[in-house]
């Protein structure tokens, strides 16, 4: 009887309420969306659109799959979250989804949504979601986390400025090192121009003394170049 439930679930899809199918979609064969996928060796290029500051990954399940032959999982790059979980194979398909099908409907209940070649289900208390779908002689099923996918790009981004930060403080080092300071002794010393001094433009901050050179136009060099790397205004006087 459970089973002829679980066919009317499938086929009528008109709201006929089904007595389970309330297992949590959390991931699937051994890997769990959202956890920390443990490698460092990228396999597989993604070269796929949209696929900015994401990682794919071949890897083989704990537990042999008797129906999937190919396992692939898809990570943020920079903190290895795994946002998808997918597990295929070749050849004809129509009977292995419709077999599969009923067993899913059995575990997540009536997808929320289908078509002919593919079914969806939605967590209730998470943005987790998993499809099964038969298309071009592949049985596919996958879990998912796009908004976990989706935030690969932002952390990509700030590891960008991050670096950039990085980058342009060492250079302000570098350019500082040999800067002599207010108490060093210049062997010939410029009056005006030698002093180096910062305004942030967009704080609308006090003028900021930096550092003081032998020669004014050392002071004016410094000042173009930090010029162009901040939003701020250097000037010598």
């Amino acid at each position: 009887m459970k089973y002829i439930y679980t066919f009317l679930c499938m086929f009528l899809l008109s709201g006929v309420p089904c007595a389970y199918g309330e297992t949590p979609i959390t991931g699937g064969f051994g890997l769990t969306l959202g956890a920390k996928f443990e490698t460092n060796e990228i396999i597989v290029p993604w070269e796929q659109p949209g696929s900015e500051g994401l990682s794919i990954f071949k890897f083989e399940p704990e537990n042999p799959s008797n129906i999937f032959t190919d396992f692939v999982v898809v990570t943020t790059q920079i903190t290895r979250r795994i946002c998808l979980i997918v597990a295929s194979v070749e050849g004809p398909c129509r009977e292995q989804f419709d077999a599969l099908a009923l067993v899913l409907v059995e575990k997540y209940g009536v997808p929320d949504e289908q078509a002919a070649t593919w079914h969806k289900w939605y967590s209730k208390k998470s943005s987790n979601a998993m499809v099964l779908r038969c298309l071009d002689n592949e049985l596919r099923t996958s879990y998912e986390n796009l908004d976990i996918c989706r935030s690969g790009i932002s952390e990509v981004e700030a590891d960008k400025k991050e670096k950039a930060k990085t980058k342009a403080k060492a250079e302000a080092d570098n350019l500082f090192s040999g800067v002599a300071s207010a108490e060093d002794k210049c062997s010939y010393e410029e009056g005006d121009g030698t002093r180096l001094y910062i305004k942030r433009v967009i704080s609308g901050g006090s003028e900021m003394y930096r550092a003081k050179f032998c020669y004014a136009q050392d002071c004016r060099l410094i000042a173009k170049t930090m010029d162009e790397k901040e939003l701020a205004e250097w000037y010598c006087k």
